[in-house]
Formats: C-alpha cells, sequence, structure tokens
C-alpha cells in the first residue's frame, strides 16, 4: 500500500508584495527621522550657547571697572600709596593688576623705587621733586583696561629758631639729596631735648646763629661714609655763623661722619665752631671742619673745666684760620689720626691759656703740627710720646712740681720743644722737683731765657729730684743745659750734648 505525505510550501515572490520587502523603508524612514531630529536638536542647542555666549560676550567688556584716585600732591620723605583698590569685575572674574612708572625727574627710575607692582594698591617712595607719571593696567581673562595716576613731589626745609624745649624727635631728609633740610633762621637753645640727626640730612646755618646744646640736652647728628651729614652756612664765608656748643655732661652728645664749615664768629666765651664749655662731653669721629675763623675746634679756652671730655678720633681740619684752640689741659683729647695740617696757621694753640694737666695720667700724641703752649704744670703724670713736637710761647715753662713727667722719643722720632720764636733763648724751660721723672730722645731748643726759679741760675733744665736723662741734646738757649741741686737724683746718659749753648751743658757738685 502507497503511502502519501503532505508537505505544506510557502512560496516567496517578488511579485506579489513581500513582507521583508515592505518592512525596510519603514526603518529607513525612521532612521532619516531620528536624524534629522538629532540634527534640528543639536541646531537648537547651539543656536542657544551662541545665544549665551553671545550675551556673555554683549557683557564681559563692560563687566572690569578699574577705578583709580585722582591726581595728587606728595611731599618728599613721604611713602606715597598709588591706589585702584576699588577696581572690580561684575562678574567676579579674578583681577591682575600691573603698575609702572612712565615719565619721572631724571633719567633712572630704580625698581626699588615702586613696591607691590602686582597689587591693586602700590607704594612709592620718591627720590627727587617733581611731576611722576603712573601707569596701572588692570586684566581678566577676558580684558585689560589702563588709567593713568600723577603725582606731583614738593620739598619743604624746616625752619627752626629760638627755645627748643622738652623736643624729642629726630631730624631726617625733607629734600632730596644735595637740597637743605633744616634751616636755622635765630639762635637756638636745646632744653630738655634729644636731637638725633639722620644721615644725608643738610643743615643751614644762616647768619650769626648758633645752637646751644644745654645741661639736660644733647644733640647726636650721626652720618656714614656714604651719606655724611652736612652743616654750613648759607654763605661760604669764614665765620659767617657763630657755634655748636655742648655744655651737656651727656655721653649721647655724637658728631660722626659730619662736614661742619663757615662758623667760628666770635661769641661770648666761644673761640671755635665747635665749643665744648663748662662741664660739656662730646664724641667727636670722622668729621670734616672747614673754613673756620678763629678756630674750628674749641676746648675750653675761657670756660675751662676739669669735668670736660672729648673723644677725638680720625678727624679732618683743612682751610680755618686755625685747627684748634686749646688748654694744655685739654691737649691730650687730641689723636694722632686726625688730620690737622692745611690751615693758615697749623698749630694745636693754646690762645695763651696756661694751667696744669688733668689730676691724672695722660698722654700727648705726637700729631702733624705742633703743640703751641703757655705755662704748664703736671698735674700727676704727662708722657710726651715719641714725635710729639712742642712750641713755647715767650716766657713760658713745663713744670713737674707735684706730678712725674715723661718724654718718651726714640731715635728715628726724637720729642722736639722748642720756642715759638727762633733767635735764642725766648722761653724759660723745664724744672723737675718730683721724683720718677724720665727724659729720653729729646731736642730742646731756644730755652733759658730767664730764671725758672728765683735765686736759681739760667738753665734749660733745673732738677731737684729726680731724673733719668738720656739722648738730650741743648740747642740754640742759654745758660746751664741742665742744673742739678745738691739734693737731685739724675741718672745721666753720655748721649748729652749741646749746638750753639751759651753756658756750659751742666754744672758739677764736689761732695
Amino acid at each position: 500500500m502507497k503511502t502519501t505525505t503532505l508537505q505544506k510550501t510557502r512560496k516567496v515572490t517578488t511579485e506579489t508584495g513581500d513582507p521583508l520587502s515592505q518592512l525596510r523603508p519603514v526603518k529607513q524612514a525612521g532612521a532619516f527621522l531620528l536624524m534629522l531630529f538629532a540634527t534640528l536638536f543639536f541646531a537648537l542647542f547651539m543656536s542657544s550657547c551662541d545665544d549665551d555666549a553671545k550675551e556673555e560676550e554683549d557683557i564681559r567688556p563692560e563687566s572690569l571697572e578699574l577705578i583709580v584716585a585722582n591726581d595728587f600732591e606728595a611731599m618728599y620723605g613721604q611713602t606715597v600709596k598709588l591706589d585702584a583698590s576699588q577696581t572690580y569685575d561684575k562678574l567676579e572674574a579674578p583681577i591682575e593688576f600691573h603698575w609702572e612708572a612712565l615719565s619721572f625727574p631724571g633719567d633712572h627710575f630704580l625698581e626699588e623705587y615702586l613696591q607691590g607692582v602686582h597689587q591693586s594698591a602700590a607704594t612709592f617712595q620718591p627720590y627727587d621733586v617733581g611731576e611722576f607719571s603712573f601707569r596701572i593696567t588692570a586684566s581678566t581673562e577676558y580684558e585689560s583696561q589702563t588709567a593713568m595716576l600723577r603725582v606731583s613731589v614738593d620739598a619743604e626745609v624746616v625752619e627752626l629758631a629760638g627755645n627748643l624745649n622738652d623736643l624729642k624727635e629726630t631730624w631726617v631728609p625733607t629734600t632730596p639729596p644735595g637740597m637743605v633740610d633744616y634751616r636755622i633762621t635765630g639762635g637756638i637753645s636745646l632744653n630738655n631735648s634729644e636731637i638725633d640727626v639722620a644721615p644725608g640730612v643738610i643743615i643751614e646755618m644762616t647768619q650769626n646763629t648758633f645752637i646751644n646744646v644745654n645741661q639736660d640736652s644733647y644733640l647726636a647728628a650721626v652720618g656714614t661714609e656714604d651719606a655724611p651729614i652736612v652743616i654750613r652756612g648759607t654763605e661760604a664765608l669764614r665765620g659767617y655763623w657763630h657755634s655748636i656748643r655742648f655744655v651737656s655732661m651727656t655721653t649721647k652728645n655724637r658728631l660722626e661722619y659730619v662736614h661742619i664749615s663757615d662758623g667760628g664768629n666770635n661769641r661770648n666765651n666761644d673761640r671755635g665752631m665747635i665749643t665744648l664749655g663748662n662741664e660739656g662731653r662730646l664724641h667727636m669721629e670722622r668729621c670734616t671742619l672747614s673754613n673756620a675763623q678763629m678756630a674750628a675746634l674749641e676746648l675750653g679756652i675761657l670756660t675751662g673745666n676739669p669735668n670736660q671730655h672729648l673723644t677725638h678720633i680720625a678727624n679732618v681740619y683743612k682751610n680755618n684760620q686755625r685747627p684748634v684752640f686749646a688748654r694744655p689741659d685739654a691737649f691730650h683729647f687730641l689723636d694722632a689720626e686726625s688730620d690737622y695740617l692745611g690751615n693758615d696757621t697749623d698749630a694745636i694753640d693754646a690762645n695763651g691759656a696756661y694751667g696744669s694737666t688733668p689730676d691724672a695720667e695722660v698722654s700727648w700724641q705726637a700729631l702733624n703740627v705742633p703743640y703751641q703752649a703757655e705755662r704748664i704744670t703736671v698735674g700727676q703724670k704727662l708722657t710726651i710720646e715719641a714725635g710729639a713736637h712742642l712750641t713755647m710761647a715767650q716766657g713760658s715753662y713745663l713744670k713737674a712740681i707735684e706730678g712725674q713727667l715723661h718724654i718718651e722719643g726714640t731715635a728715628e722720632n726724637p720729642v722736639v720743644i722748642e720756642g715759638e720764636h727762633d733767635g735764642g733763648a725766648t722761653w724759660l724751660g723745664i724744672e723737675l722737683t718730683t721724683l720718677g721723672n724720665s727724659i729720653q730722645h729729646l731736642q730742646i731748643k731756644n730755652a733759658g731765657s730767664g730764671s725758672l726759679r728765683s735765686g736759681r741760675p739760667k738753665a734749660n733744665m733745673v732738677i731737684s729730684g729726680g731724673l733719668n736723662l738720656d739722648h738730650v741734646h741743648f740747642m740754640d738757649g742759654d745758660g746751664y743745659g741742665y742744673y742739678k741741686t745738691i739734693d737731685a737724683n739724675i741718672v745721666a746718659g753720655e748721649n748729652i750734648t749741646a749746638t750753639n749753648l751759651n753756658g756750659q751743658i751742666t754744672n758739677f757738685w764736689v761732695l
């Protein structure tokens, strides 16, 4: 028996519109629509962003507000503030600042004159008078703005006169270098006042003015080598102004690196441009004193006092009538490092004053000018150092009646003591009555003009005490070289010589 299997089949033909073929165009259309939608969405989004950007672009050019202070005037010596601190951005964008100098007096503007160049408010130190122009630039990420600020700088000369009472201040430069800062228009007296003067200050003294530093006050003018203090006359004439007188005992009185000129006009008891009076004290170091009438420095010629004190280090005296007036009891203040040459009279002049050396051990150093001395009595111990040179006024003497005299010359640098005027015996000589005296390497000239003590013969030296004597040369004198009393104790070397001595070198006692 034959079995037949029925098999159902499905025939797909293109002629009759196959379902797959009908679906493809639909998918393509959907993709196109999706793409179109995406494109429209992107276009709308970008259009919105462009609108936002355009809106921001429209706002940004006006969002930064640069606000700068108005042009103004300032004084030399003050710190000047350049202010743009009110500047702001409407959209709070970060702001950067930059200050720069565009025009200024002179031909240079140093970087350190302007501080805070990248801050909204800078500071400026004027170095001169005149107009300064600055430019400020303010910048954000989006824009920059600039503005100008002009500062007109002037200077003030401070004028002073009369009594300055209960004043404690520092005088600082008020004008550019080379210009006068303080002008003394009348005599000044400091009373219970403390004045410090800063480096570089220039003080101008008008005619016949002065400064008194009284007992309860001090004046400390301390400059530097590069910035000395200047005290000068309105006119560069000798004696145009009087003096600066120190009578206070304080150790705070100081003159260091000060150039002082044009004073020295005689005033009351002052004979110098710088004067110590009463119990005055002063530290004076590396100063230059010039163009003074009378003397540049005076040490108690008419107002001497044993309590006066001067520390004197490496000062220079030029073109004065004389460098120093000083009593013999102040000679020990003067130092060999100072320069006293280059004046009309190159000498430390006692101006006829005489007296005792201090009741303390003191030394007279070898200066580059002689001590021009009068009658001198040794107080305790006086040492005259090698190379020192004394010229003695007519009829004057050097006596150790209570103190000791030590003359310490050397073969290369003997001590020289001679008459102020040449031509024979013009001064009396040296008298020693105490023990412990010593004279080595001395040239003594023009002594023996008269008797050192009544009843004694004329002699260059009279010794009734103790003396070690060696390498002494007597020149152009009268009487004995040295006359010893019967009770004198002298140890004399063999190097005692004489030239043009109108008498014997010594007398001899036969026991």
